[in-house]
């Protein structure tokens, strides 16, 4: 599995929700003026045969208050629609995740950041373990 693959496999699971936000891949356009968007992108794919973990990052960018402050609430909001994407199993170990196209995306990480513009994000990390 390629990363591109894989992060249009999330947009596609992201846009199959309706979270009612622009989903871009790879990067925000330079003109988009909304107030709300995800990004999708992946850190590099291992492309040596057997099983390999890949990594992908969903972004969930919200404008921030008048304040300057980030609008938690709705970062909360969008968040809690996006997890159990990655939720559909669980295995007798207890991992938890969801199996597209013979691989396994599951949450590994999450962080919150803000941006150079004007938003905070919400950053969730995706495993995504195949084999090749």
């Amino acid at each position: 599995m390629r990363g591109q693959e894989a992060i249009t496999i999330i947009c596609k699971m992201l846009a199959a929700a309706n979270l009612g936000v622009h989903i871009f891949k790879n990067n925000r356009e330079t003109n988009f003026s909304g107030v709300e968007y995800i990004v999708v992108n992946h850190l590099p794919f291992p492309q040596e045969p057997g099983l390999q973990e890949g990594y992908a990052n969903i972004n969930i960018h919200v404008k921030d208050a008048g304040t300057g402050e980030p609008d938690s609430g709705r970062i909360n909001e969008i968040s809690e629609s996006v997890l159990p994407l990655f939720e559909e199993t669980e295995d007798a170990e207890g991992n938890v995740y969801t199996e597209r196209s013979g691989a396994e995306f599951s949450l590994y990480d999450d962080s919150f950041s803000d941006d150079d513009d004007g938003t905070h994000y919400q950053n969730f990390k995706i495993k995504v373990v195949y084999i090749n």
